[in-house]
């Protein structure tokens, strides 16, 4: 079972709710996480459009909430669509990659996250 206070429930709300015509699938995957003793609920948006990749089509988000209910974007890839940097014959597209369909958080005091 689970323990769950539903007198003091926090709601997280999608940040860019609105400013897009389709739903971002925000809450598709959900992790806990803690950094420097701080709770944090990881929460992804797998068909979010986000401001800092212009020109990608939904790349997919992460967000990082605290538990007032505040919500911001974590930044995971700032890179763009096109050849990678050194790799010859690798190009990279980010359109619809679902960033955010998936998070896992290690179970340990300084957890990796993927």
């Amino acid at each position: 079972g689970y323990n769950f206070d539903t007198n003091r429930a926090v709601i997280f709300n999608d940040p860019n709710e609105g400013l897009y015509r389709k739903n971002s699938y925000f809450g598709y995957s959900v992790a806990l996480y803690a950094s420097k003793g701080e709770p944090y609920v990881l929460i992804g948006a797998p068909r979010a459009n986000t401001s800092r990749l212009i020109g990608i089509k939904e790349p997919g988000a992460v967000y990082y909430c605290g538990l007032s209910g505040f919500c911001k974007e974590w930044a995971i890839d700032n890179s763009r669509n096109g050849g990678l940097h050194g790799i010859d014959y690798v190009n990279q597209v980010l359109d619809e990659a679902w960033i955010g369909g998936a998070i896992s958080v290690e179970a340990k005091e300084s957890p990796r996250v993927m």
